[in-house]
């Protein structure tokens, strides 16, 4: 590097030079001259600004002591070593320890001085702080990796399309979509040919630019691979001074959601078909059977007024003992329909005061032959919102069986009570009664057509019924019990 001084009247050459020193020593950059081997041989005062450090305190000593560990070898491959070839302008990132400890990222831009003979004689380097720069860089290139991660894990990306310059641009989402290695994304053309009916989406597009108006369509589309899709695809213009200047958008694969959606819509008509021949077998059960049953019951009663001998009236006692049988089990089939048919859309407020209060009018006769005594609590909640045929029909049960199973001899005491669990609503029945052995018996106590114990009439029903009302819901149904002590039946909404 060569100085060039020139004569001014009246100023002298010396002068001069001190003028460009002073120049040199205000720059904002940090300006040093080094020997071959990095020694710094002059450092002007741009070293206090951004490294905190006098220039007396770096001249002598080598830079390398100063890198940061990881970028020692970066800088001596490609910048220094370059550099003492002959190699002009050599840029490089780094992190410079300063002197109150701490790293500041620097870009050095390099330069070679040569001798007469075409020797590196020493290298000249100019650096400045980027440090918010490089801040700045790692914060969008975490934004970035957020977005393509967001990208991958909902299978989709973002897209430009600008009108001026008819450019499209991808983000690796949409490469992705579209099964291409990333690179250049196709043109306008290429891109509806993966469309198998284009059209709604050509048409969305132009309407996009002339109107301004936004488009959200669901797409059946063909990747590059060959692969039949559904993709969701969003646009909205972008105006500047009133005129569409370009589309911005996304692209989604919803190819799993469509055919989940696809199979719950079969789903549904196919339950929707099943209800209906439901519905029609509750119209025979009800109707073609059950008038029959209660003739043939009629007949029997008269029969066994009229005289019959004994091999007649054993006869006429199983035919009875039949009729009932298979009334109750009309009876069974008929409550077990209905339960299918309650929709979840048949919720409504329902006050548990009131639900009680007509249970026990249907219990009233049991209540009084036991001289049972119902005590309730419910402080915790008083209404939910729950089908009010399925709610009677779990009280109801509840109850009658704390009564069916009460200690002989003992005055029945059933608590009704609510409370809640996390923010779910519970229903408790707690009664004094004969209890039972869960360990024995807890698999068959909600199966049905199953009793474990003959002290009280029953089908083994109610309880089956009872658990598939509940679980209906999305509920679940608790039992704590213990043989001789009494059980506690929670209904956890």
């Amino acid at each position: 590097m060569k100085f060039l001084t020139c004569q001014v009247k009246g100023q002298s050459p010396m002068n001069k030079l001190d003028e460009f020193e002073i120049l040199i020593d205000n720059s904002p950059w940090l300006i040093c001259r080094h020997s071959p081997d990095g020694t710094f041989e002059f450092v002007n005062k741009g070293s206090v600004r951004v490294l905190g450090y006098e220039p007396s305190e770096l001249i002598g000593t080598n830079p390398y002591d100063f890198f940061h560990p990881a970028d020692q070898t970066a800088i001596e491959e490609e910048s220094h070593a370059p550099a003492l070839e002959g190699e002009q302008t050599l840029m490089s990132e780094y992190r410079f320890r300063k002197k109150d400890g701490s790293y500041v990222w620097l870009r050095t831009y390099t330069e070679p001085v040569l001798n007469q003979k075409g020797e590196v004689q020493s290298l000249v380097t100019s650096s400045m702080d980027i440090s918010e720069d490089i801040n700045i860089r790692r914060a969008l290139e975490r934004k970035d990796q957020l977005l393509e991660e967001a990208g991958n894990l909902s299978a989709m990306g973002a897209w430009e399309f600008d009108l001026e310059t008819q450019e499209i641009r991808w983000t690796r989402g949409v490469f992705k979509v579209h099964e291409m290695e990333h690179g250049e994304p196709p043109d306008f053309e290429t891109l509806m040919s993966f469309y198998k009916n284009p059209a709604p989406l050509s048409e969305a597009i132009e309407r996009a630019i002339s109107t301004g108006e936004p488009y959200n369509l669901v797409m059946p589309f063909t990747s590059v691979k060959g692969r039949d899709k559904w993709l969701k695809t969003i646009g909205k213009p972008v105006s500047v001074g009133g005129q569409v200047v370009k589309l911005i958008g996304v692209v989604q694969d919803i190819t799993e959601e469509f055919e989940i959606q696809s199979k719950n819509r079969e789903m549904i008509q196919s339950l929707e078909a099943q209800k209906q021949k439901l519905k029609n077998l509750n119209h025979i059960l009800s109707h073609n059977l059950r008038s029959p049953v209660a003739n043939l019951e009629i007949l029997i009663e008269i029969l066994e007024s009229s005289g019959l001998n004994q091999t007649q009236a054993e006869t006429l006692r199983h035919l009875k003992f039949t009729s009932q049988n298979i009334r109750h089990t009309l009876s069974d089939l008929m409550e077990a329909v209905q339960l299918i048919q309650i929709k979840d859309n048949s919720k409504e407020a329902v006050n548990i005061r009131k639900v009680l209060d007509q249970v026990t009018i249907g219990l009233k006769a049991k209540i009084e032959a036991t001289n049972a005594h119902l005590k309730t609590d419910f402080s915790a909640w008083k209404e939910i919102e729950y089908p009010k045929v399925y709610l009677e029909s779990i009280l109801l049960n509840m109850i009658s069986n704390a009564l069916k199973y009460s200690k002989a001899g003992v005055k029945p005491e059933i608590l009704i009570r609510t409370s809640k669990k996390g923010k779910k609503k519970v229903l408790e029945v707690h009664d004094q009664g004969i209890g039972m052995d869960l360990v024995k018996d807890g698999e068959k106590l909600f199966a049905m057509g199953k009793r474990l114990t003959d002290q009280a009439e029953g089908r083994g029903v109610g309880l089956f019924f009872t658990k598939e009302q509940i679980e209906n819901m999305g509920g679940k149904i608790e039992v704590e019990s213990n043989l001789g002590k009494g059980s506690v039946f929670r209904v956890i909404f």
